[in-house]
């Protein structure tokens, strides 16, 4: 399980890179969303938990083909991608408790 620190971090590092394109709260729905098709991952949806972490860390230093996710390999290092990845299964699991 993630520690606190990794998920703070993580956060920061969302807040500064990934906004945009996801939204604050990873639902897709960020200022620039509207214009990106296909639209940008939604990790409320409950489809970010059928991949593993492993995806996930790929995807934000590679980006994502076939999509508008470009790669942030010259933006975070390898340690804050999982960072990253902490910080997004975090909104997704938080994202379900709130599910009725």
């Amino acid at each position: 399980m993630p520690d606190v620190e990794s998920i703070a971090i993580g956060k920061e590092l969302f807040t500064e890179n990934c906004v945009p394109c996801h939204g604050p709260l990873g639902q897709g729905d960020g200022p620039t969303a509207a214009s990106l098709y296909p639209p940008p991952a939604n990790f409320a949806s409950g489809h970010t938990a059928t991949h593993p972490d492993g995806d996930l860390y790929y995807w934000i230093l590679n980006g994502v083909p076939d999509t508008q996710m470009p790669p942030f390999a010259d933006k975070v290092s390898k340690e804050e991608a999982w960072h990253l990845v902490n910080y997004v299964r975090r909104l997704s699991v938080q994202s379900s408790a709130a599910s009725p």
